[in-house]
């Protein structure tokens, strides 16, 4: 795998190299959230001297995902990775780039390295500062349903192997246009999704 990324590799000019970042961080209205991100990042690299800074991760994979997918997973860290080092020096990430790597090689000789990137815009950094808060709500113990309209907030797990990318799909509907999901929709839902005659959806 080392053999095929240094045959195909790219060129960076690093200004960090597997640097653990700590810290507290502003969200995109300057207030700041106290539970610490850490991340380990692969390398901060420079993007010339007037187009800032990138970050990239390494990936040794069997499942490339194309530009074209959906990948949550990516997201979510790349997210973390751009409040951690924005904190750190004091600029704004231009995007954080997966270099996809094939542990096998292609029978058709196409590049083992495939690179997925992600250029950060609010929209993305909003989902994961909506996440982040979701979180320390539900460790907080503060409830994910409003008492009072019904309204229901949700922690997904894009990586479930069942339903994941659908319940990605839902979040960043939700967060992205305001959709808004209440007790007596979802219970719609999943009325209509099971279909079996005799058989009751769960109690919300």
């Amino acid at each position: 795998m080392i053999g095929f990324y240094r045959a195909e590799l790219p060129h960076y000019t690093p200004i960090a190299v597997e640097q653990t970042f700590v810290s507290d961080f502003e969200d995109l209205r300057n207030e700041v959230h106290p539970v610490p991100i850490k991340c380990i990042t692969d390398l901060v690299v420079s993007r010339g001297s007037t187009d800032g800074i990138r970050i990239v991760d390494h990936k040794f994979t069997s499942k490339v995902r194309e530009q074209v997918e959906a990948a949550p997973s990516y997201e979510i860290q790349a997210c973390a990775n751009f409040l951690a080092i924005r904190k750190h020096y004091g600029v704004n990430p231009h995007s954080m780039v997966f270099d996809q790597v094939k542990p096998s090689k292609n029978r058709d000789g196409s590049p083992q390295r495939v690179p997925y990137t992600i250029v950060f815009t609010p929209k993305i950094l909003n989902r994961f500062i909506t996440l982040y808060k979701r979180i320390v709500a539900e460790l907080s113990g503060k409830p994910l349903i409003d008492e009072h309209t019904g309204v229901m907030t949700f922690l997904q797990n894009p990586d479930a192997a069942f339903g994941g990318e659908e319940s990605w799909r839902d979040f960043c509907e939700e967060v992205d246009n305001g959709k808004q999901w209440t007790r007596d929709a979802l219970r719609t839902v999943r009325e209509s999704r099971c279909g079996i005659e005799g058989v009751e959806p769960l109690d919300l």
